[in-house]
């Protein structure tokens, strides 16, 4: 048994978790030696391979990636609105604050296009952002298994900012003012 566990474990295609289980249960049945078990357990670490681990491994370091470089930013934001709190100014002017309206989350019905890219929610008590790029999200946020791959969440402060940018590029691609095409049309 030794020497079959040796050469599966040599061949380097199976998983890790599968190679202990097959190693402990041999071991418990007696097939083989405390020794071996020790060797084999040694084998199974130097020849472990990334590409026959379980893909989840692979899905939760993307995951935590994408969670990390979300603090990133939000590290950086903090920074700046604790930058913007420490003034030379003894008398700071309190900025204007943005009432905003966010639509509650409803599901989907079919037809209405409510949830395409970067549209905003709430739901459960908190504020999502739709991250799915060109398409429209179904999916409900919050959900078991829905995570930052569908929706966001983010703060009240972070969706005024976007809703604000987004009225404001609205209202900039309306097309030219009435005042420029008079221009134009003289010139001609």
């Amino acid at each position: 048994m030794y020497s079959i566990l040796k050469s599966v474990i040599n061949a380097g295609n199976k998983p890790i978790d599968m190679l202990t289980h097959k190693v402990e249960a041999a071991w418990a049945n007696g097939s083989i030696t405390d020794e071996e078990k020790m060797e084999l357990d040694d084998l199974i670490f130097k020849k472990k391979n990334p590409e026959t681990e379980s893909p989840t491994l692979a899905q939760l370091y993307d995951r935590l990636q994408k969670k990390v470089e979300g603090l990133e930013k939000e590290v950086v934001i903090l920074r700046e609105k604790i930058s913007g709190l420490v003034s030379e100014n003894p008398d700071p002017v309190e900025p204007e604050k943005t009432e905003i309206s966010i639509q509650e989350w409803e599901p989907w019905d079919g037809i209405s296009s409510n949830y395409q890219e970067d549209a905003i929610v709430k739901h459960i008590g908190k504020i999502f952002l739709n991250m799915l790029k060109g398409m429209q999200n179904t999916w409900e946020p919050g959900s078991p298994g829905i995570d930052e791959r569908y929706w966001k969440e983010i703060t009240y402060e972070e969706a005024v900012e976007i809703l604000t940018q987004k009225d404001s590029e609205k209202k900039s691609d309306n097309g030219t003012p009435e005042s420029d095409l008079d221009n134009k049309e003289e010139t001609e």
